[in-house]
């Protein structure tokens, strides 16, 4: 489980990366097919709520100590 849990991670950090780059042409650059932003925007907006549960879940396990 913990083998699964580094993958996401890692997962996690290339797909942060690579939105960082995405955000950088999407400011520079026009879009030519709105379907397709139509499509990322609704994409964005549902990982972004599964990603906020996920963390909600992360931090409510029982003998989490908070790191303040």
């Amino acid at each position: 489980m913990a083998e699964k849990g580094f993958q996401i991670a890692s997962r996690l950090r290339t797909l942060t990366s690579e939105l960082h780059l995405l955000e950088r042409d999407l400011k520079s650059g026009t879009i030519s097919d709105d379907a397709a932003l139509q499509e990322f925007r609704h994409a964005v907006d549902e990982i972004r709520m599964t990603s906020w549960t996920a963390s909600e879940l992360h931090n409510a396990q029982p003998g989490r100590k908070e790191l303040l």
